[in-house]
Formats: C-alpha cells, structure tokens, sequence
C-alpha cells in the first residue's frame, strides 16, 4: 500500500511538473509570438509594400529552408540527449550535441550554396523584385538551422525559458532594436536593412543560447570530454527530416512559391494578410497547447476518456474563439488598417480565405498533439507530407491564374487536407481501437 501511495505521488509530481514546464514553454512562445506579429507590423509602418514584401519573403524563407537543411537534428536531440543524460554518458551527450551542431551547419551551407547557384543560372526562379531581399535572406539560413538545434537541446535538458526565451521574445526585441536604430539613423527602413537586422539577430540568438547551455549543464556535461566513437547519428536523425520538412513545406511552401509569380508588392500583401491569420491563430495555438500537457497526463495514467473530452473541449472552444477572431480581425482589416496602415489594401475576399484555414487549423491543431500522445509519428509525418503535397499542387495549378487568391485557396487545401487524415486516424485507428 505504502508503495502503490508512494507511486502515486511520484506521479502526480510528474504530472505537475509537466504541466508547469508546457506552461513555461507557452509563455514564452505566446509572448515571441505577439512581439513577432507586432514586430512585423511596425516595420510594414515604415516601409513601402514592395520594401515589405521582400522582407517578409527573406524571412519565409529563411523559416522554410532552415528546417529542410537541419536533417532531422532538431528531433533526434531530444531523444539521444535525455537518454545519454539519464545514463550518465555525459560524454557522448556533448559529442552528439556538438555533432549535431556541425554537421546542420554544413547541411545549411551547403543547401544555401544550391540555392544561391540556382538562382544564379536560373534568374527567373524568383521575381526580379524578390530575388535581391531573398540573396540577402541566406545568409540567416545557417544560423537559423543552428539555433533549432540549440533550441531543442536546451528543452531536452529541461531549460523551458533558456529553450524559448531567445529564439521567440529574446529574437523579435533584438529585432526592433536593430530596425529602429537604423530607422533613427537613416530616417528610413528598407528591406535590406530589415532582413539584414533579420539575420544578425539569428547569429546573436543561437550564440546567446549555445553560452546559456554551457552554463546551466558546467557541472555535468560541462566536465565531459566529448566521445564520438561508433555512433552513426546521421543516419538516425536523417529520416526524422522528412517530418520536419513536410512540416515546413505546408506551412511556408505556398508563400515561397508565391515569389515565383507575383512582384513584391502583390507578396508584401500576400504577406500581410499571413500576418493577420498568424494573429488570429494565436487563439487555438494557446488553446492547443495548455490542452496538449493535460492530454499527454490522461493518457500517461491510462485516462482516455478524460484525455478525449480534453480534446473535445479543446476543438470547440479554439473553434468558436477562432471564429469570432477571424469576424473581429475582418473588420479590423477594412475599418481599423486604412487609417493605421493606408499603403497597404487588404483584400476581403482573400483574407476570407485565409482566416478558413485558420479556422480548420483551430480544429486540427489539438488532435495533432492528441495522435502524438499515442506515439504515432508516422501519422504526423504522413499527415504533413499530404498537406505540403497538396498545397504545392495546388498552387502550381490555382496560382498563375488566380494570384493571390490562389495561394490562399491552395493553403486551404491543404489545411482540409490535414483535417482528413487527422480525423480518419483519431476515429478509425485510435478511438475504434480503444473501444
């Protein structure tokens, strides 16, 4: 009995703990967000459209490429780390970390010196308007890559605030502080000096984390010689990849095709109109993400019922918060922005659709963290190669013809393509399989 008590405690400690961490991690996310999004909507403020939107697709791409160029070290990091840790081979822990570090940053290098070289013999890749912020834009590429890697070492060693802190808050506050000194120096913002105050922040965030780690882990890793031999860690995190790069892909991918068609005005309202959406999706990421602990808590203890109805609840309640986000921010955008913003039109009926599959993702977003809970990556990883798949495809097919209106149906397919995948494996594979 005393056991079984003991057992109980243990976990209910556990439970909490993991509840205090995720509500940590959440706030430093929902903090770097909002100063994200308002980070954003200052440098539109000082900027023509066409400046904006070579800002913003340098800085899609660096979010889209960084990812693919990381080969899966970001995932691997939190499974080999922990585990070394929890062994004791302190050694190996800092080998593979600093591995890890490397060989992303050859991987970064190299995938930027392909698209350097691309856009070189094939100019018309990208539009003409686009393809100078986008040259500029690879250079944050590799420091991007490194800072994932950082990022998820710091949360694998259970540092929540050195993990989010510099690469959310900590990122958009040294971004702000860089435009608006070159604002006060210059009188202006161009998008050169935005994408180059882009990139600085990305080489001073991963740098200011890589010494935060080396200070918190001093008196255990720290003391370690690193040990490399007879590890084969490439080939355990290279298939990992295909998760983080279909992730990236169906999130970014329709944007950064969209410079292949459209001049960077019609992308620096593309652009803004994402801006908008990403405001709005704060609503069901906050949502999704207190759910998400007490989920993967009901099913660790055996509760599926309870972790179902957390589910439940957290559709509904991220679908109708959503919704009136969605009405709130429509008004917002042909009331409000005129007067804030006049150089920039927003386009109702693009930003109808736009705000849709952030009402779809609104209902996605929990059961992807709920089929995690069930240990079924390979759902996740084929979820997210159907909707990058599918959004790509669609805007080959829409965009040349529709403009921005295809780009946004195209990220709409996609969205309803996730949905269908999710709900197919949630209500077929694991509550069929439970009843």
């Amino acid at each position: 009995m005393r056991l079984k008590n003991l057992f109980r405690k243990r976990e209910a400690h556990s439970r909490a703990d993991l509840l205090i961490r995720s509500s940590i991690s959440m706030m430093f996310q929902m903090s770097g967000r909002i100063a994200g999004l308002l980070l954003v909507f200052v440098i539109a403020k000082f900027m023509s459209v066409a400046d904006y939107g070579g800002f913003v697709y340098a800085r899609n791409a660096i979010l889209l490429i960084g990812p693919i160029a990381v080969l899966g070290f970001n995932l691997s990091v939190t499974r080999i780390v922990p585990t070394y840790v929890a062994r004791g081979e302190f050694g190996l822990a800092r080998g593979f970390m600093n591995y890890a570090l490397a060989v992303t940053a050859l991987s970064a290098t190299i995938a930027v010196a392909l698209i350097f070289a691309a856009l070189m013999l094939l100019p018309e890749l990208v539009e003409p308007s686009l393809r100078h912020a986008l040259i500029i834009g690879l250079v944050g590429v590799v420091p991007y890559a490194a800072l994932m890697v950082t990022t998820e070492t710091a949360r694998a060693l259970g540092f929540p605030s050195i993990a989010d802190g510099p690469p959310n808050l900590g990122q958009s506050v040294a971004v702000f502080v860089l435009v608006m000194g070159i604002y006060l120096a210059l009188g202006t913002v161009t998008a050169d000096g935005a994408i180059i105050a882009l990139v600085i922040s990305c080489f001073a965030m991963v740098a200011a984390q890589a010494i935060m780690i080396r200070r918190a882990t001093a008196a255990t890793l720290g003391a370690a010689t690193p040990a490399y031999e007879g590890r084969n860690w490439l080939v355990t995190s290279a298939p990992l990849s295909l998760s983080t790069a279909a992730f990236a892909l169906s999130d970014r991918g329709v944007f950064f095709l969209l410079g292949s068609y459209a001049a960077a005005a019609e992308v620096g309202i593309f652009g803004f109109l994402l801006l908008i959406s990403q405001t709005v999706a704060i609503i069901p990421l906050s949502i999704s993400g207190m759910a998400a602990a007490r989920q993967s808590a009901a099913i660790a203890v055996g509760e599926h019922a309870r972790a179902r109805t957390i589910l439940r609840d957290a559709r509904l309640a991220g679908c109708a918060l959503t919704v009136l986000g969605s009405l709130g921010a429509a008004f917002a955008s042909q009331e409000l922005l005129p007067l804030l913003l006049p150089h920039l039109a927003v386009p109702l009926d693009t930003l109808a659709i736009v705000l849709a599959s952030v009402t779809i993702t609104a209902w996605t977003r929990p059961a992807g963290y709920f089929v995690l809970s069930y240990n079924r990556s390979v759902t996740v990883i084929f979820n997210q190669t159907a909707a990058a798949a599918t959004a790509v495809g669609v805007t080959f097919l829409l965009v040349p013809s529709m403009g921005l209106n295809g780009a946004a149906i195209a990220m709409l397919a996609g969205c309803i393509s996730r949905l269908l995948v999710l709900e197919y494996v949630i209500n077929w594979k694991i509550f069929r399989h439970l009843s």
